[in-house]
């Protein structure tokens, strides 16, 4: 809990104070703002999964996992049908939270057409058409539907209500433009933060944990890779830790070693595997386990 309020004050303070960062910084507000408060959002969203795997036994995770996906103005439903089969169809064309709805069934040229977008969007586009899937499946209910929008409208609320009482209502738009930059910067990082732990990777195995072996690790060998780390919380050196043993919070393998025999990659060959992976969408390689 304590994670979750340092961290959602940290990002709306900093979106309140963005009016006076701009008057003072001017255009400069518009990369410092979101690339602070892109380390927040994604702070926020390794606490959802934390609170999707239900690890604080102290508190009620499924509340808490509401509240981390309304800071970020996420959809709730998409995270809880995603998430579920991201770990029960790791490394295969089924995996929703990598993937998106219905991949199998796209072209080579649509699959292309997803990975581009999802390379300049990152999750935003995921979660409009994942979201659009499960609402034309009837996988997620009225109630479920209206509680989400509810609750980002309630943040959104919140912080406009404050940003009209400190500006009288002048800085709004300032704020909306550092807010939809900042979810921006954030959706494209924790995109490809999933990419390389897993893009490309297709395994033909049914137990999930032998697939997960395959997870990637991106090693801390250089300047870029340790920014980026540091930036994504860390969760890209040991992820393979928390797949193949899901009891295993994201907070607690960032102690564990890495095996000299885990796939481990650095910037420049996460560039090749995803140009790899574009010239090849259309026909992807099994590998066996």
């Amino acid at each position: 809990m304590k994670h979750y309020l340092l961290y959602t004050l940290s990002l709306y303070s900093l979106l309140i104070a963005a009016p006076y960062l701009h008057a003072t910084l001017g255009a400069w507000s518009y990369l410092i703002v979101p690339l602070l408060a892109s380390f927040f959002i994604i702070g926020i969203g390794l606490l959802r999964h934390e609170h999707w795997h239900r690890y604080d036994k102290e508190i009620n995770n499924t509340l808490f996992h509401h509240l981390c996906s309304f800071a970020m103005l996420s959809d709730t439903n998409c995270y809880l049908h995603g998430h579920l089969s991201h770990h029960k169809h790791v490394h295969t064309e089924h995996d929703l939270e990598l993937y998106g709805p219905g991949y199998s069934d796209l072209t080579a040229a649509q699959k292309r057409n997803r990975f581009l977008l999802e390379a300049v969007l990152g999750n935003i586009h995921w979660e409009l058409t994942t979201g659009h899937y499960l609402a034309a499946k009837n996988l997620v209910t009225r109630k479920e539907i209206i509680t989400s929008i509810a609750g980002r409208a309630a943040f959104i609320a919140v912080l406009f209500t404050v940003t009209y009482f400190l500006y009288n209502g002048s800085a709004a738009l300032t704020v909306a433009a550092h807010f939809a930059l900042s979810i921006w910067v954030a959706a494209v990082v924790s995109r490809h933060l999933q990419w390389i732990q897993h893009l490309g990777i297709f395994v033909d195995h049914k137990d999930p944990k032998e697939r997960s072996l395959q997870t990637r690790a991106l090693l801390n060998c250089g300047l870029l890779e340790k920014t980026f780390n540091v930036w994504t919380h860390t969760e890209g050196e040991n992820h393979i830790f928390h797949h193949t043993d899901v009891l295993t919070p994201i907070t607690s393998v960032r102690t564990m070693k890495l095996e000299a025999t885990a796939p481990a990659i650095n910037l420049k060959d996460y560039l090749q595997i995803i140009l790899s992976y574009y010239r090849r969408v259309g026909a992807p390689v099994q590998e066996k386990a």
